[in-house]
């Protein structure tokens, strides 16, 4: 859901309402129910609504304004502003309805008192049962039950876990916090100027004009996401869970919670892995397979990215990957693969078992 969040911010082939996609609403909703923390999602739409705005909105009004004859008209120019407000607002409101009745619920579940059917046994433990209306989060100002369950049953709080029993788990969460801090690090000093400009274009106001000063890309051609302006909201988004998940959370968690939050860990694998296409996966192969299984010419454009991953022999088969299958051609990349593949095996077993994984 939260992917799917990022991908509704982000594509242009939707139903639109002022340059915002009001159906990313719907899956920023479902990541809130499944897990609390999905409310950082709420931050990708807010920036897209933001860039929208100051990319596409403003320019085409001054552009408009500029050029305008008739002052009269001057008030319908700021109607495009209106009504992007209207959209975010409906969007945000999309979003934090399902929030809300988790919360609601849980709230009349425990905070009010009512009859309950659970067995005896129950009755004489030390749990907080439905109904009794017993729970310490009930007389909150902000009654939120998920906080207060991370603070008196886990006991989460700032460098709580930093014991030297947790060692292990500290290790475990090694390798993914270490490539996300390093290579957001570098990303964000190779585009210092653009991290400045929150991630938006150069020049935004030369709308209708032609710049007068031209603009030399800088070239990193080996750093990770270099001088790309789209990676900046993800790159902060995955710093900032980092660190969160560094001062804050139990640190095994940190690789499930990034892993699951931030699509930047895969970039940064899939960057560092020189696999190149598979024979397979060549253009003229590809096109001949879907005129063979009778697609036509209009070839679905989920199919099309998939086969040109994994070429037509992977395409269909229920368990080869490119990372299962592919030969790795250098140490780098079979590390990649090892750890992926072994962190699958290893966790499933241990994790199964009740060992301490994620």
């Amino acid at each position: 859901m939260s992917f799917y969040t990022m991908f509704k911010c982000t594509e242009n082939e939707t139903l639109r309402f002022a340059n915002i996609d009001i159906t990313s609403g719907l899956p920023a909703g479902f990541s809130m129910i499944s897990r609390s923390n999905g409310m950082i999602n709420l931050g990708f739409i807010l920036y897209a609504s933001f860039k929208n705005v100051i990319e596409r909105t403003l320019p085409e009004i001054v552009y408009k304004y500029k050029t305008l004859k008739h002052r009269i008209i001057l008030p319908f120019l700021l109607l495009p502003l209106f009504t992007s407000s209207v959209a975010l607002f409906m969007t945000v409101i999309v979003a934090i309805i399902p929030f809300v009745l988790v919360q609601t619920y849980n709230y009349f579940k425990f905070c009010i008192h009512s009859d309950h059917n659970l067995p005896e046994f129950l009755s004489s433990s030390e749990f907080i049962l439905p109904g009794t209306a017993e729970s310490p989060w009930c007389n909150s100002s902000l009654p939120l039950s998920y906080s207060y369950v991370q603070n008196h049953y886990w006991d989460v709080g700032l460098f709580k876990y930093y014991k030297l029993k947790q060692i292990p788990n500290f290790m475990l969460a090694f390798p993914i916090i270490f490539l996300i801090l390093n290579n957001c690090l570098c990303y964000i000093k190779n585009n210092l100027r653009l991290c400045f400009r929150l991630g938006l274009k150069d020049n935004i106001f030369n709308y209708g004009y032609p710049s007068k000063i031209t603009y030399r890309q800088k070239q990193y051609s080996k750093s990770f996401g270099a001088n790309d302006p789209s990676f900046f909201v993800y790159v902060i988004h995955a710093m900032a869970l980092t660190i969160f998940c560094i001062a804050f959370v139990h640190i095994q968690v940190a690789t499930r919670l990034l892993a699951s939050a931030s699509p930047v860990l895969y970039w940064i694998c899939s960057s560092k892995m020189n696999v190149g296409p598979t024979p397979t996966s060549d253009q003229n192969t590809i096109n001949e397979h879907f005129r063979r299984i009778g697609v036509g010419k209009r070839i679905p454009s989920h199919h099309l990215s998939i086969a040109n991953l994994e070429g037509v022999d992977n395409m269909y088969s229920k368990w080869k990957t490119f990372l299962i299958s592919r030969r790795m051609p250098d140490f780098q990349s079979q590390i990649i693969q090892c750890y992926f593949l072994g962190y699958l095996v290893v966790g499933t077993i241990l994790y199964s078992n009740f060992y301490p994984w994620t």
